[in-house]
Parts: structure tokens; sequence; C-alpha cells
């Protein structure tokens, strides 16, 4: 394989490990915005049992009030469940596409790397036979 055929497929490497990553990111703040749903939610919760529970049973709304709150706390965290799945699936996704990354990356740079030496042993080579050559003459 050539070197410029290797640094192809490490662009590519490096475009699917970014697109893997941007994607993974997107659902890690989906995940922070779903569980700051929920921490709202709580808080919202805890400051009607202080202030409001006299006031809501009178009328009634502290049933509809407890039922509007599972269901919005079922649905966020059904929600975040499967943000979650989708998460771990990716994690593993950027894991491997970054370890594909990291594998092209180092035979790049093994090739540069016996590239320079080869080209440094003919210089050595090249200059040995010029003092040879001026030696003899």
């Amino acid at each position: 394989m050539s070197k410029r055929q290797l640094n192809a497929i490490k662009q590519i490497f490096d475009l699917q490990f970014k697109k893997k990553q941007g994607a993974f990111l997107a659902v890690v703040q989906k995940e922070q915005q779903l569980r700051g749903q929920l921490k709202k939610l709580d808080t919202q919760v805890r400051n009607s049992q202080i202030h409001e529970r006299q006031n809501m049973q009178a009328i009634g709304a502290d049933v509809i009030w407890q039922s509007w709150v599972e269901r919005s706390k079922k649905t966020l965290n059904l929600e975040l469940a499967q943000v979650l799945a989708q998460k771990e699936t990716l994690l593993s996704n950027v894991r491997k596409d970054y370890g594909k990354l990291l594998v092209s990356r180092e035979l790049y740079s093994s090739i540069e790397s016996t590239e320079r030496n080869q080209t440094q042993a003919k210089l050595l080579v090249s200059a040995i036979q010029t003092t040879i050559t001026a030696r003899n003459s």
C-alpha cells in the first residue's frame, strides 16, 4: 500500500470518527437536557409541596398536579432511557472508529519513518561512494 493510499484511508477514518463523535456529543447534550428537565420537575414538586399544599387540596388540584407530574416524569424517564441506550451504542462506535484512526495514523507514521530511513540510507551510501571515489582519484 502506498503512502498516498494510506493517507487517504487515514483521512477517511478521521472524518468517520469526527462524524460519530459529533453524533455522540449531540446525544450527550440531549441526555443533559433531559436530566435538567427532571431536576427542574423535582424542584417544582418540592416547592409545591411546601407552599401550596393546602390551597391545592381545597380545590382538588393536588390530584391533577400529581397526575401531571407522574406522566411528565414517566415521559422524561422513558426518553432518557432511549437516549442512554443510543449513547451506549454510539460510544461503542466512537471507540471502534477511534481505534481505526489510531491504527491508520500509526501505519502512516511507520511508512513515513521507513521512507525517511531509506532516504537517509541512500544518502549515506552516496556519501560513502563519493568519499571512496575522491580518495581513489
